[in-house]
């Protein structure tokens, strides 16, 4: 069970942030707090719904897909590189007020800020007994200015900016604990975005979540339902030295999940229900989300074990000597 409690946070600790200055969403969605060093390739979708409850640009509603590309390499035991990729759809419904109003259906889409990331096991104590087991995971990354830019058919929006348009460190620490089939995962992760070339910073980014998890066995699947609640809370942005005050945003959410891993496959889906929130000053809801990832899990190669020249290796696998 003891390694499935630690791919299991693989989605769950999944983290994203959305950035409403006047409309100009920003995404950061990658699987940085997993917590398992491992090689793996795979993809998530993600769905946000924003519903504008004051609105001078007659925008009524905002949903956004993200579907995140990543692969991992871990080259030891106890550490991984990981690259995530997310391209986003963003759709605005507007309300129409004449007959002068611009399309009532918008859609958008770009890619965002590529993120590289190196996820350490500093510390590990195997369950003892076969019943308790502690990890504590750091990580440091980085996230690039690749996201691309898009104008609105409505004149009184800004530009779409699908990522930051500057680079961000990323910083994050996780501690979890294995009792038998039960799993507990504390995480927390800090984004520090630096200004563009538009000089705007966008406001820094700060995350805690716990997650609680079952493992169960269905002949050789295993089923891990998956249940948390954490905190998300970003900055407002600066814009010329000017405090954005429509910008920023604090959430308090609740997630509920499945996993099921067959063999070297993992699937998984999610929902995420906010509980308590103020985005963009409280102009902004949050609505429910829904997350889905598919990933494979590339085994590592073992080594060979050296042998004296007089011992031979029977396909039992115990080493006998030579007569």
């Amino acid at each position: 069970m003891y390694k499935y409690l630690l791919s299991s946070v693989f989605l769950w600790n999944t983290l994203y942030a959305c950035d409403f200055c006047g409309c100009s969403p920003s995404s950061m969605n990658t699987d940085i707090l997993s917590v398992q060093p491992q090689s793996s390739a795979g993809s998530s979708v993600q769905y946000r719904n924003f519903k504008h409850v004051v609105t001078d640009i007659n925008v009524k509603r905002t949903q956004i897909v993200t579907q995140t590309f990543f692969i991992s390499y871990a080259p030891k035991k106890w550490v991984d590189l990981r690259l995530s990729l997310p391209i986003m759809w963003v759709f605005n419904n507007y309300i129409k007020i004449d007959e002068n109003t611009p399309k009532l259906k918008e859609k958008k889409s770009g890619i965002s800020d590529l993120t590289l990331f190196s996820n350490f096991r500093v510390w590990q104590k195997a369950p003892l007994g076969r019943k308790t087991g502690h990890v504590i995971n750091l990580g440091y990354g980085m996230s690039f200015p690749t996201g691309s830019k898009k104008s609105s058919v409505n004149d009184l929006l800004q530009d779409f900016n699908f990522g930051t348009q500057a680079v961000g460190f990323l910083f994050s620490a996780t501690y979890s604990l294995s009792i038998k089939k039960w799993g507990v995962v504390n995480s927390a992760l800090v984004k520090i975005n630096m200004k563009n070339k538009d000089n705007v910073r966008y406001g820094n980014q700060y995350s805690y979540k716990i997650t609680g998890n079952y493992t169960t066995y269905v002949k050789k699947v295993a089923l891990i339902p998956v249940a948390g609640i954490g905190v998300n809370i970003e900055q407002k942005n600066v814009h010329n030295d000017i405090l954005q005050t429509k910008s920023g945003a604090w959430i308090l959410a609740t997630d509920f999940g499945l996993q099921c891993i067959i063999k070297s496959f993992t699937v998984a889906a999610s929902v995420s229900q906010p509980m308590a929130q103020k985005t963009s000053g409280g102009d902004i809801l949050q609505k429910t989300g829904f997350n889905f990832l598919v990933k494979y899990q590339i085994a590592r190669k073992p080594r060979k074990a050296e042998m004296p020249s007089n011992m031979v290796m029977p396909k039992t696998g115990t080493v006998t000597p030579k007569k």
